[in-house]
């Protein structure tokens, strides 16, 4: 009995301190484990898909803990929060670093226009899909890790017995579908089961009044015969446990109609922009070749003139371009096979929207331009570095003349009979 009184009071102890600001579980560090081993990592996940100058926005941020350790710039980035301490947390840690940040439900109305987003995280969150589709731009990602109906069920049965799921169907299948409803496509899906492990019941009780969505009217005094129940797990297994039932979607706002032109005078601007939106991402990607003075707005000038730089855009905005250059430095190397020959040069993507297939698309698109004026055969330096593009150009059925060094940098060379 006596034991059972020193057990209560330490348990009634931490039931009264089980407040976190944020999302912040380090008063429990040490005494659990969970997550350990999910077969994806959420936040690779998100740098993966994160460009330099991407809008972002995180949903149901918490404390913006995980936002904040992307290293964004907090200019190109918003969140919300909905959790009345969590709210005033942020507006204390993210408000004065300028991020965006709004008091709103992830699950409801956002406060943000449309189509303003590259990236929409959603760690652990609720969320609208309607309203995620909206605020994205065309080809736009949203990434959600969610916690699914079946997480830490074995814990709430010890606990608090016949207690129904606090969110019913909620699991991987039944939430992408709502995504397609919504008009994303699908990029990935992942579902796991993995362990988690409390290694004596004080931390148990702190986790239990902090998660009150899954052990709703949870208390110490409530449930005291059932932790004591898990005090002899403890003893005789070294730990109580159960399982985090986890799941990743990452899907994509379709593009939507896009047509390959000319470029025209007026758009030099904005065929700057994207070179040096290029330019920021390519250094991390193998394409170290670009910068602040190349492509120079004299080198967009000089396409002009010459009729040969040519753009792929959707309704709204420029998404790749590419040149036809009919002479160049590139000329003089030997390796070339084919007669009446011109270079494809400068190719680029918008970061954001790379690997869905718009450098074959374009590259296509300017091939038979230069095939209708007369060319026989098409060109191409890649940097060696540039793993992506050199695939790019394999593909595509362009035959490897070799390597030559170009400006300073090593480049393979590709050509292709038309």
């Amino acid at each position: 009995m006596m034991k059972n009184d020193t057990y209560k009071a330490q348990w009634l102890a931490e039931e009264a301190i089980a407040h976190i600001h944020g999302w912040d579980f380090s008063h429990i560090n040490d005494r659990y484990t969970e997550e350990s081993d999910l077969p994806w990592d959420y936040r690779a996940e998100a740098l993966d898909a994160l460009r330099p100058d991407s809008r972002i926005l995180d949903l149901d941020t918490g404390g913006g803990e995980f936002l904040l350790s992307l290293g964004h710039p907090p200019s190109l980035t918003a969140a919300t929060e909905h959790f009345a301490p969590n709210v005033e947390l942020c507006r204390q840690t993210l408000l004065p670093l300028g991020v965006d940040f709004r008091d709103a439900a992830a699950d409801g109305p956002l406060p943000f226009p449309d189509g303003c987003f590259d990236l929409v995280l959603n760690r652990h969150g609720s969320f609208d899909p309607r309203e995620v589709f909206r605020v994205l731009r065309p080809g736009g990602v949203f990434l959600t890790q969610q916690v699914g109906e079946h997480n830490d069920r074995e814990l709430v049965e010890l606990l608090l017995p016949g207690c129904p799921p606090s969110f019913p169907g909620w699991s991987m299948a039944p939430v992408a579908q709502h995504l397609k409803a919504a008009g994303f496509s699908l990029l990935k899906q992942e579902e796991s089961f993995t362990p988690i492990r409390f290694f004596d019941v004080g931390a148990l009780v702190w986790f239990a009044r902090i998660i009150q969505w899954e052990f709703p009217g949870f208390s110490v005094e409530r449930c005291f015969d059932r932790l004591l129940e898990a005090q002899k797990l403890v003893e005789q297994q070294g730990e109580v446990s159960g399982h985090a039932h986890r799941f990743l979607l990452k899907a994509r706002k379709p593009l939507g109609p896009v047509r390959f032109r000319q470029a025209e005078a007026g758009d030099l601007d904005k065929v700057l922009a994207l070179y040096r939106s290029c330019a920021a991402f390519g250094p991390t990607h193998g394409n170290g070749s670009w910068g602040e003075d190349y492509p120079s707005r004299d080198t967009v000038r000089e396409d002009l003139d010459n009729e040969g730089l040519f753009l792929l855009e959707t309704e709204n905005e420029l998404i790749a371009a590419v040149s036809l250059v009919p002479r160049d430095d590139w000329d003089a190397l030997d390796c070339w096979t084919g007669d009446r020959s011109c270079t494809l040069s400068r190719l680029c993507v918008k970061p954001q929207l790379q690997k869905m297939h718009l450098a074959e698309r374009v590259m296509e698109e300017v091939s038979r331009v230069a095939k209708a004026r007369g060319y026989r055969s098409t060109r191409h330096g890649c940097l060696v570095t540039n793993v992506a593009g050199n695939r790019l150009y394999q593909r595509m059925g362009y035959a490897d003349r070799g390597k030559a060094v170009m400006y300073g940098h090593e480049y393979r060379c590709f050509e292709r009979i038309l």
